[in-house]
């Protein structure tokens, strides 16, 4: 049938569901790696974090006792204890809140790459449509959705007879002063945080599979959608514009790599840039500028070169000065005729040819 999504889905269709934030994520990977991260963050942090709130609860604690036995504190340092309290709870609380925002964008980017999709979570009237949710529901995203739920249950019934198992040690934590209390406390909630972070991420890896599966098959286009898009893309006037200017620029580099072969020398930055240079002086004023290149044409201009037995020097920032200023073809400027002189002369040497600088060195 001509309906049926046989064909896979083009770059333009992939990158225009990206830009409107279709994409596919786990909601249990992401909440794994901020539980990790958070555990991570107290496994580290732990002991000042504790022993700061600590001392930060007992101070305010004393501050706030009243001067007699038996009678209220005074307002003021009813505040005064609340305002520590809650002071030193948000100092030890901002580290793990970086930690889970973190955590947040590194789940994001692991996703997928960042993209801003306001309409992504805009309110739409289908979402609040029965029938589409019921839909939904019995679809295989929901029976995946209902599998990873049944999981995360089970998980989370593992996770407190662990927690129940760990309750014999903090028995004793009343007795052993706030310090240490808190220090028993902590241990237990890292070790069922890395716990339950594991399970989530478990969890997320597969999940992510899944939905990668499932956005795949959804993205997937009609033998018709797939002509109507070529049809959309020749006839654009960008797109052909585009498609001329990579024809031309193809067919100019072409021609500069043929050059290369008349090089004395290829100057280079090592990696980034590349320039060659033709000297001739029975013929030529200066040096003259046969190719020049950046990053992947760079590349080819060494490629080139080293095929040709022409020489390779490096010299960076002559070579981003020349690459610069000159135009291919065009002779070397008066200022970095020194320049260009002591590398021809270097060659010369190498080749065993008697230097001749060009004639404005003369």
């Amino acid at each position: 049938m001509s309906d049926d999504k046989t064909e896979e889905p083009t770059a333009r269709k992939v990158e225009k569901a990206l830009e409107q934030g279709d994409v596919a994520q786990s909601n249990e990977l992401s909440s794994g790696l901020q539980v990790i991260a958070l555990a991570a963050a107290l496994s580290a942090l732990a002991g000042p974090l504790l022993g700061g709130l600590a001392l930060s609860l007992k101070r305010s604690f004393t501050h706030a006792l009243p001067a007699a036995p038996g009678s209220l504190g005074s307002p003021e340092s009813v505040a005064a204890y609340v305002t520590g309290v809650c002071a030193a709870g948000f100092a030890a609380a901002l580290p793990l809140l970086a930690a889970l925002a973190a955590a947040a964008l590194l789940a994001n980017v692991l996703h997928h790459r960042p993209v801003w999709a306001p309409g992504k979570i805009a309110p739409k009237g289908q979402r609040f449509d029965p029938r589409q949710n019921l839909k939904k529901a019995f679809s295989a995203e929901g029976a995946t959705r209902l599998g990873m739920t049944l999981l995360k249950l089970a998980a989370a019934a593992a996770i407190v007879a662990v927690m129940l198992l760990h309750m014999s040690p903090l028995r004793s934590a009343p007795h052993d002063g706030l310090g240490p209390g808190l220090a028993q406390v902590g241990g237990v909630v890292q070790s069922l945080l890395f716990g339950t972070g594991v399970v989530l991420l478990a969890l997320g890896a597969a999940d992510l599979f899944l939905a990668h599966k499932r956005h795949h098959e959804q993205l997937r286009m009609t033998k018709q959608e797939v002509r109507d898009e070529h049809k959309e893309d020749d006839g654009d006037p960008y797109v052909k514009g585009r498609r001329r200017q990579l024809q031309r620029e193809a067919r100019r580099n072409a021609g500069m790599l043929e050059k290369v072969a008349e090089a004395d020398v290829v100057i280079t930055n090592p990696t980034h840039y590349a320039v060659a240079l033709r000297y001739d002086r029975a013929h030529m004023a200066a040096p003259q500028l046969l190719a020049k290149g950046v990053d992947h044409l760079a590349a080819q201009i060494r490629e080139r070169a080293r095929k040709e037995g022409v020489v390779l020097l490096a010299n960076p920032p002559l070579t981003r000065l020349i690459y610069r200023t000159v135009k291919v073809g065009a002779a070397i400027p008066l200022d970095l005729y020194e320049a260009v002189a002591e590398i021809l002369a270097f060659v010369y040497r190498l080749q065993g040819v008697a230097p001749t600088p060009p004639r404005g060195e003369a």
